[in-house]
């Protein structure tokens, strides 16, 4: 089967650092599974509602594009998430008629997630970021217009599919579902995962084919986030000194220990990665 690895780029703020920091280890894992990469960096759809609502969308048309008209399989990446040239196929991982895809509200685990989103609420009210408490998976897909009695959620920043199979139910999320609002609405993310757990399509993989960086981090290196976690007498701005000389070996065991680590948007961590 002809299988590709494919991702949307618009701009060259966010095209640079991918092809700085991540695409090395793209392409290195690409020619290590006989895959082909594809890099996307003009919108399909330009209408004007392709063009008012987040590109995320457009992972769900992606199969439309005339680069990727033969393959049978695709594996959608986000193109914040770092891929290790030592990682499995994730081809292999996933039957030619399921959609794979890592369950979001169990990464790491089911109980490590409940805990790991409690400490990013804390994480988040402290440093004034929006978000939305949610109670489970049903309550995640209430605030998103979506009611439903599923316990799991498809990550959407990784997905396995057959555009032959896959793509019909994919174009139909595009073309049925509106944009919510902001980014803690996750865009594409709740329709699909809603869409595609109904039909019976996924296939769940290892969390560690898109591990999220926030849970690694919250949960082995609480520290990086809350310096005065670090035992000692030591003032909190020299504290703050020791957990910026850790983050690039904390970064780099995250790298180690998983397949794909998803940075969901941290650029900041992005200078740990060469």
């Amino acid at each position: 089967m002809k299988c590709a690895i494919a991702t949307l780029i618009i701009g060259d703020r966010f095209l640079n650092p991918f092809n700085y920091s991540f695409r090395p280890g793209w392409e290195a894992y690409c020619r290590r599974h006989g895959l082909e990469l594809v890099v996307l960096d003009q919108l399909l759809d330009t209408s004007a509602r392709g063009l008012a609502r987040s590109p995320s969308w457009q992972k769900c048309i992606i199969h439309q594009s005339p680069q990727l008209q033969g393959f049978d399989r695709i594996a959608w990446v986000d193109a914040d998430i770092y891929i290790s040239p030592k990682a499995p196929n994730v081809f292999d991982h996933v039957p030619p008629e399921k959609f794979g895809a890592v369950d979001d509200h169990a990464t790491p685990s089911a109980d490590e997630h409940k805990m790991v989103t409690e400490l990013a609420y804390e994480t988040w009210e402290a440093a004034g970021i929006p978000f939305y408490r949610t109670e489970g998976a049903k309550d995640w897909y209430r605030i998103r217009k979506i009611d439903c009695e599923f316990s799991q959620v498809v990550q959407g920043g990784m997905f396995v599919y057959s555009p032959e199979i896959h793509g019909p139910l994919l174009e139909h999320v595009y073309n049925a579902y509106e944009n919510l609002g902001d980014d803690t609405f996750n865009h594409e993310m709740a329709p699909l995962s809603y869409e595609m757990i109904r039909a019976g399509h996924v296939h769940w993989i290892s969390p560690k084919f898109n591990m999220m960086w926030i849970c690694y981090e919250l949960l082995h290196f609480p520290f990086l986030t809350k310096p005065e976690m670090i035992p000692g007498r030591l003032p909190l701005v020299a504290k703050r000194k020791i957990v910026e000389y850790l983050r690039q070996p904390c970064v780099r065991t995250a790298l180690r220990n998983n397949h794909f680590l998803h940075f969901s948007g941290g650029s900041r961590f992005f200078k740990y990665l060469a």
